[in-house]
């Protein structure tokens, strides 16, 4: 019983671990995210043509 505890209680840790990992990337990110964003949304809003018109009409 006590083994099966330690096991299940390491899969836990484990999967705590993952996450952490998965939100410091995230967290490292955004700086990154937040420039292209950035960069995305002055050249949508300075598109021309047919792209203009859709906006317009947004």
């Amino acid at each position: 019983m006590v083994d099966d505890a330690r096991a299940r209680w390491q899969t836990t840790v484990g999967g705590l671990q993952d996450a952490m990992r998965v939100q410091a990337g995230v967290v490292g990110n955004i700086d990154a995210n937040r420039t292209q964003m950035s960069a995305l949304v002055g050249a949508s809003q300075g598109a021309t043509g047919a792209l203009q018109a859709t906006q317009a009409g947004n």
